[in-house]
């Protein structure tokens, strides 16, 4: 007994001790971040840069249209009449009510943050906590248009790979989905009734609310993205190795790592990292969630579980059109914008442009 009340002692002056350096070691940190700003201003000033250019060319054009819709489709109610529809094999396979049906589907369509959007406006019309936290561990995923345009055709010229690696991790996402519900079985009714707003709401005042709502979470997401690109770039002129460099640029931001590892590493690499979506991503989807808490860890861990998945079924993928496998080995010159030098990226442009400053109006004259 003396010998353990002595052990418990120990570790409880330890804990006790480790709370007291937390502030300080905080403060470390930060004053380690202005030191790297100053030493290295013109990394973080190039990364800034181009962390900009990928926000205008690329986020922007392909994922604001998928948020606004997403919360035009719960704000207006379709979500909950969608719900007996898609009772049964949402449940079947995810373990969901009904009407995250439209939330999962618009978040393998429209890419990282959409899910999480439509989810935050499920738990604000009275969804289940329970299910909104499950929802938000699965609703992850790449669209089309980063992992098909972006990863597939401007990176490596081949459309059939980026299919490839977009049928991976949508697969990767059903299994995920399948493992999530066997680990966590419950026979409670999830079923809940839509606060009276959903109901009463106008079309038109659901197109403002959620194209207001949309351009404030992207602005968030934009934020993340520049900032982290910054540290990537920052963190990439002190690391040594291409290896160190693309672990970096893998753990922190997705679009910096699949540009960097297309050039160094395997095709499967590529997907793990796409699969993972890096810190930048993390964070994004924990903003738009507003208020819904996850397990952080448990979340970064079924992201390192979605990289793995999304990398070997990329792999077999591969294996079973053996034709396409000259492209893999490395991307073929410099990668180019994916979203900024065609006609249709313009008009998605000029829409969302005609529906932000619509909302604007329409809140002013409230």
């Amino acid at each position: 007994m003396p010998c353990k009340a002595y052990i418990l002692s120990v570790i409880a002056m330890n804990v006790f001790a480790a709370r007291r350096l937390a502030p300080i070691l905080k403060t470390a940190v930060l004053g380690a971040c202005c030191f790297a700003l100053i030493c290295f201003s013109q990394s973080c000033a190039q990364g800034v840069k181009s962390g900009i250019e990928l926000c205008l060319n690329v986020l922007v054009p392909s994922l604001f249209p998928f948020m606004t819709v997403s919360g035009l489709i719960v704000k207006y109610g379709a979500a909950k009449r969608a719900e007996k529809l898609f009772m049964k094999p949402t449940k079947l396979i995810f373990g969901l009510d009904g009407s995250f049906a439209p939330v999962v589907l618009l978040s393998l369509i429209g890419g990282y943050p959409v899910g999480a959007k439509g989810i935050s406006e499920l738990k604000r019309q009275g969804a289940d906590n329970s299910q909104c936290q499950k929802a938000a561990m699965l609703c992850v995923c790449a669209g089309p248009g980063f992992l098909i345009n972006y990863v597939g055709v401007f990176i490596y010229g081949s459309k059939r790979l980026g299919i490839i690696m977009y049928t991976a991790q949508v697969l990767s996402v059903i299994i995920i989905g399948v493992g999530a519900k066997l680990f966590y079985k419950s026979n409670k009714d999830f079923y809940f009734e839509a606060k009276r707003i959903s109901h009463n709401i106008s079309f038109a005042d659901a197109l403002t609310e959620a194209v207001f709502d949309s351009a404030k979470a992207m602005l968030s997401i934009c934020a993340y993205v520049i900032l982290f690109s910054g540290i990537t770039a920052i963190l990439q002129s002190v690391a040594k190795t291409n290896g160190l460099s693309c672990m970096t640029a893998c753990l922190l931001e997705v679009c910096s790592a699949v540009n960097l590892m297309s050039n160094k590493m395997t095709i499967e690499a590529v997907a793990f990292a796409a699969g993972l979506g890096g810190l930048c991503v993390h964070f994004q989807i924990f903003s738009t969630l507003n208020g819904i808490k996850v397990n952080k860890l448990l979340f970064f861990t079924i992201r390192i579980i979605q990289g793995a998945l999304t990398a070997l079924i990329t792999h077999l993928g591969l294996i079973v059109f053996p034709e396409a496998r000259p492209v893999f080995s490395s991307a073929q010159g410099k990668p180019s914008i994916c979203f900024g030098t065609n006609a249709a990226s313009g008009i998605v442009l000029i829409l969302t442009s005609i529906l932000f400053l619509f909302s604007i109006i329409s809140l002013k004259r409230r």
